[in-house]
């Protein structure tokens, strides 16, 4: 365990892989950071958290992503990743992540690591800050909040790793209109849109050192 975590560790230090590695999962239409300057500005800041524990039951790494509740939102009904909206009291975003990853499923054991590159995603104005923590449990002990969230999937890294699971479709995107959209096939979820550009940055780092 301490030598994956001080080789993700390390991966944070250096340079990370950015947005060349998001939008190899990202939709067809959506704009560069560099397109959407003048609107950034304007969007809401928020934050995920990735938190990865090692699954006795598998022997393999895993990432809890979230089912959300179809509650009509723009994200309703999607695959992602604990998270949500700054409030003001978090004073910085890494406290955001940790409290939505904690409201959201009730999970709070673990360390912080590092970070990913900002997402941004237009159809709701949201700047997302993607952080990272380990674990030390070998069993997570989930508590879901009933409102935002229906279900856990659990993904292993092993799985994200396997090129299989990209596959590709026409998704509809907004309104209404459907866009040729990369997706991981997750246990027959399909993971899209941010949480796949997220997923592949990961993707990317773990590569070479798992």
């Amino acid at each position: 365990m301490l030598d994956f975590k001080q080789k993700l560790i390390h991966s944070f230090n250096a340079s990370l892989p950015g947005i060349d590695a998001q939008y190899k999962m990202a939709p067809t239409h959506r704009k560069k950071t560099t397109e959407l300057i003048n609107e950034i500005n304007t969007y809401k800041l928020s934050a995920v958290l990735i938190v990865l524990y090692f699954n006795k039951n598998i022997n393999d790494w895993c990432v809890p992503l979230i089912k959300r509740v179809n509650n009509g939102g723009a994200h309703s009904g999607q695959i992602g990743l604990p998270g949500g909206t700054f409030e003001s009291e978090d004073i910085n975003l890494k406290n955001t992540a940790i409290r939505e990853c904690y409201e959201e499923i009730g999970i709070s054991d673990f360390e912080v690591i590092g970070q990913l590159t900002e997402v941004y995603i237009p159809v709701s104005k949201f700047k997302v800050e993607p952080h990272i923590a380990i674990s030390p449990n070998t069993t997570l002990n989930y508590k879901l909040q009933q409102s935002e969230v229906e279900q856990i999937i659990e993904l292993p890294l092993s799985l994200l790793l396997n090129n299989a699971i990209v596959k590709e479709e026409y998704i509809k995107i907004d309104n209404n209109l459907k866009n040729k959209t990369p997706y991981f096939d997750v246990k027959g979820f399909k993971v899209w849109g941010a949480t796949a550009m997220i997923l592949s940055e990961l993707k990317e780092i773990l590569n070479p050192i798992y």
